[in-house]
């Protein structure tokens, strides 16, 4: 029989089938097709498209590529290992594919990832898989946006001092909850607003707080102490388990005071936390991935809230709410120092690079030293993963006297920036350009393919004009992928164009040379932050070369070599010339390589 695994998944309670009925269905399918199962993975309450959070299935997938304990992974359907679009998927299974792996799943069957039409059906499928979970996200954040615009509570808890309150079409009160009681099941006609605490001891320490915080001399933690010596039981209950009333933080006193929710005002959308779509005032508008993978939770700005004044009974006087306000906004202007600004302490942060592993070498201060300002630069994955000697995906400790390598590094570019070296560089740049005007390019073939991408577009964009609205979110990425190819062609077209043009291969030669030297002034300038600027537009990386071996039982390390890649930054049009003046120069010996390590 074959050996299988078990992979099991469901995003909450509510939304997936049960995993107790995953299990059952996949074991019964296992037995019909012959399979034994060999071990279980159960990844619960984890959406399937956010995949760093997939511990299980982590763990699976280096149990199978490592130890290979089985040959298939059984599944009841396939979104429950991914949700996400074809290429994030295919990341995430092709250490499995290499490895042999073959997924099964009881309502799709054994998945091909072999064939042409295999792998075809299973990307169009896949696609179809990540559409329905954005569709999902996006109707689920239109339904709380069109509840917030009408200043109905639209998921949130109630602040303190506040209930929630269901409510009939006729504003009728139907059921008081508070923080932490079940979500009951509620009719399409009611909704969901704020009402005063049912406890009055709450509601006057509510209105105690922001009175005695209006009083001169009074501050945050004066006021907090006070509550807290009262024994009065803060926003969060008792500690668990205990009839403790817990301590107030000034913290929690400073969010009371600025909560909007206590004038009547509702706020809705102060932060976003979805993957794929973000509250923009009465818009949903798409969140890019790169603003996502920067920080999950992102607070937005008041322009971007939905805010409904008068939307609910408030509990505080207007009056006494703006003066509470403008004290916020006088602590936090006096509390702010002046900030010291330091020069760039790790110049060459981002463009030094291990040649053991291929890995920065990042930035720090330099150890067993009394000089704060002195550095050093040390291999990335030596400290992410450990010393080669005891992990396989390590590397060695390479380090560097940042100080040291700065003024190498300097050197080599000073001297290739002498006015000889720069005479002779311009005489190679003046050669290329008259090599380039005598040959005429063919521009037809571009041409063509701009020619033929307008074409596209065209068809795409009626196209879309006449589909469903299901398929709107399917087709416009697409039109604007074709439509930014098109201007990727557009400007080469105009690109070979202009080679054939004297007057604009000597502007260029120009603009170089008045670039070159700029740089040979930069380079030489005192302040850290010009320095900093022109090397980095310079230089592409600086590659280290380290020679390794052992001192009894101790391991050392000796930098051996260091090679200077040029950038692009100068035209790229010029990089072959750039990159030959600079070669005599870009290497430096196993001599310099010993003063930096004396240094």
């Amino acid at each position: 029989m074959t050996r299988a695994v078990a992979y099991l998944r469901r995003s909450s309670s509510k939304q997936e089938k049960s995993i107790s009925a995953q299990r059952s269905a996949v074991q019964n399918y296992a037995g019909e097709r012959g399979y034994t199962i060999v071990k279980e993975y159960v990844d619960d309450g984890i959406s399937g498209d956010n995949n760093a959070a997939l511990r299980q299935f982590h763990q699976m997938r280096d149990d199978l590529t490592t130890s290979h304990v089985a040959d298939v992974v059984l599944v009841w359907a396939y979104d429950r290992i991914s949700r996400n679009d074809s290429d994030e998927e295919s990341a995430a299974m092709f250490p499995l594919r290499e490895a042999g792996i073959c997924v099964d799943s009881v309502t799709e069957g054994l998945i091909d990832r072999d064939s042409f039409e295999g792998r075809i059906t299973h990307t169009v499928r896949q696609e179809g898989r990540h559409s329905y979970i954005r569709d999902l996200a996006k109707n689920s954040l239109r339904g709380r946006v069109n509840s917030a615009l009408q200043g109905h509570i639209a998921g949130q808890s109630a602040p303190y001092g506040f209930d929630r309150m269901v409510v009939d079409g006729q504003g009728n009160h139907i059921l008081r909850m508070k923080n932490g009681d079940p979500k009951p099941t509620r009719g399409g006609d009611t909704y969901i607003t704020l009402v005063p605490s049912d406890d009055p001891e709450v509601v006057a320490t509510l209105r105690y707080i922001f009175e005695e915080y209006a009083k001169p001399q009074i501050g945050l933690r004066t006021i907090a102490g006070e509550l807290t010596e009262r024994g009065i039981c803060g926003p969060r209950g008792p500690q668990r388990g205990t009839e403790n009333p817990g301590r107030w933080h000034a913290n929690t006193i400073k969010h009371i005071l600025s909560n909007q929710n206590y004038v009547g005002t509702y706020v809705f959308g102060k932060r976003t936390e979805a993957k794929f779509f973000k509250v923009s005032k009465d818009r949903i508008e798409e969140r890019q991935k790169t603003d996502y993978r920067r920080s999950k939770v992102r607070l937005n700005d008041e322009a971007e809230q939905v805010i409904v004044p008068n939307a609910f009974t408030g509990l505080i006087d207007r009056k006494l709410f703006d003066a509470v306000q403008r004290k916020l906004d006088d602590q936090k202007r006096g509390s702010r120092q002046p900030q010291v600004k330091k020069p760039d302490r790790y110049p060459l942060a981002g463009l030094v690079i291990c040649g053991c592993c291929g890995g920065r070498m990042y930035g720090g201060p330099k150890p067993h030293t009394t000089d704060k300002s002195a550095s050093r630069y040390f291999c990335s994955t030596y400290q992410k993963e450990g010393s080669k000697h005891k992990h396989a995906n390590g590397c060695y400790h390479n380090q560097i006297d940042g100080d040291a390598l700065l003024k190498v590094v300097t050197d080599k570019i000073q001297k290739s920036l002498t006015p000889a070296n720069l005479k002779r560089l311009e005489s190679a740049m003046r050669r290329q350009v008259a090599k380039r005007s005598s040959q005429k390019p063919d521009t037809a073939p571009l041409q063509r393919k701009l020619d033929k991408l307008n074409a596209d577009i065209d068809k795409a964009a009626d196209r879309l004009l006449r589909s469903d609205d299901d398929l709107i979110d399917i087709l416009a990425p697409k039109i604007k992928a074709m439509r930014q190819e098109r201007d990727r062609a557009a400007d080469m077209l105009e690109n070979e164009r202009r080679k054939s043009s004297d007057s604009d291969g000597e502007r260029l030669v120009s603009d170089a040379m008045r670039r070159l030297k700029d740089f040979s002034k930069q380079i030489r300038s005192s302040a850290p932050k010009i320095k900093r600027d022109a090397i980095h537009m310079l230089v592409d990386s600086i590659t280290l070369e380290f020679q390794h071996g052992w001192k009894g039982k101790r391991p050392f390390d000796t930098l051996t070599r260091g090679i200077i890649n040029s950038s692009r930054t100068v035209h790229r049009e010029f990089r072959g010339p750039v990159e030959l003046f600079l070669a005599s120069v870009a290497e430096w010996d196993a001599h310099i390589s010993h003063l930096i390590l004396a240094a």
